[in-house]
């Protein structure tokens, strides 16, 4: 998957969901999801255009959302991780 793929992936996802938490997910639908996205990123059908210090950055920001998750409510911080979210978009154009 090349980065105009990301991209595209990104819009149809963004289309389809514009806010963050827009949809519930159960813990069998995440686990399932992290396997399949597991089996995509070893295959390279997905994020063969990431190199390891993205990768490093992707992993940290998922152990930093989990950790608060953990210790805290993330929902509470909802408002925050949105503004964050739609600055990155923007700046990216995605």
């Amino acid at each position: 998957m090349n980065l105009d793929d990301l991209r595209r992936v990104v819009q149809e996802v963004l289309e389809e969901q514009e806010r963050l938490g827009g949809k519930s997910v159960s813990k069998s639908a995440q686990a399932m999801m992290a396997r399949q996205k597991g089996k995509d990123i070893e295959s390279g059908a997905a994020l063969s255009g990431i190199d390891n210090r993205e990768r490093a950055i992707m992993v940290d920001l998922e152990k930093i959302i989990a950790a608060i998750a953990e210790e805290d409510d993330l929902v509470k911080y909802k408002s925050d991780l949105q503004n964050v979210v739609n600055k990155l978009r923007k700046k990216a154009g995605v």
